[in-house]
């Protein structure tokens, strides 16, 4: 498997501080009714069409978290739509609330085109997960879950994240160990407030 990461220039600070605040402003647009004009937030580089994910955090906690691995449209369009989807539509939590907004930390990250694993069985494909570098895809019986590479953080070992990875596609825990699936892997490029 090609590895490919995106270079850490990608985007430079300023670009990413304007980012973060496109999705900050679609939350208060949401919750506060405050106007914005997304064009005032434009960057070249935003018509870029990338997958992305926007993720929420509370106190450290996981608030949110909804992406596209596959963008069909400018992170300039993208990047306020996830916003709004990870404080509105993740259906592991309640919706935002106006108290929660002030609290919240907003984080993005811009994805490279995932790319199969294509390792000989189960060992050789988690030999060629790359802690902290690879965002994971499984696909198997007509699920489909993904963890990003800043998962990997939170999980003891490799047999670990795969589990809970087939946990958060609604399959058993072990499926990993004997059933088919398919792995795709990618890297982010993630920045926060």
């Amino acid at each position: 498997m090609k590895h490919i990461i995106l270079k850490p220039k990608f985007l430079n600070d300023e670009q990413k501080k304007k980012l973060l605040a496109l999705a900050r402003a679609e939350l208060e647009h949401r919750l506060l009714q405050k106007e914005y004009d997304a064009e005032d937030y434009w960057e070249p580089d935003f018509e870029l069409v990338r997958g992305c994910f926007v993720t929420l955090t509370l106190q450290g906690e996981l608030r949110g978290c909804i992406g596209q691995l596959a963008a069909q449209s400018p992170l300039i369009e993208l990047v306020p739509q996830m916003a709004r989807a990870a404080a509105f539509e993740d259906p592991r939590f309640e919706p935002l609330n106006r108290s929660e907004l002030n609290q919240i930390s907003l984080e993005i990250s811009l994805l490279s085109d995932p790319e199969p694993v294509e390792a000989e069985g189960i060992e050789g494909q988690l030999e060629a997960l790359r802690p902290h570098v690879d965002g994971v895809i499984l696909e198997a019986q007509g699920h489909r879950a993904t963890f990003l590479p800043q998962v990997w953080e939170k999980v003891a070992s490799k047999e670990e994240f795969m589990t809970a990875l087939c946990q958060k596609a609604s399959l058993p825990g072990d499926y990993w160990r004997s059933g088919p699936f398919t792995l795709y892997c990618y890297q982010a490029h993630h920045f926060e407030e």
